[in-house]
């Protein structure tokens, strides 16, 4: 069965280069990568300022791409 006819799949590794869950979303720029060592520079849904430049979630440019801030 494919991931993108598959709800229950996620991306299971935020490194490389693939869209492992069929989501349109690779590596960091997956959700479901957000808690992901290499992926905390802006957090685009936790109501914090996670890289310390004064803007928070949507406010921050790092977020333009994030699915939740279009």
């Amino acid at each position: 069965m494919s991931c993108s006819s598959n709800r229950f799949c996620f991306e299971s590794n935020c490194d490389d280069g693939i869209d492992n869950d069929e989501d349109g979303f690779t590596d960091c720029e997956d959700l479901d990568c957000e808690d992901f060592q290499e992926c905390l520079i802006e957090r685009c849904i936790d109501g914090v300022d996670n890289d310390g430049d004064g803007l928070i979630d949507c406010e921050d440019p790092d977020c333009v791409l994030n699915p939740n801030c279009t």
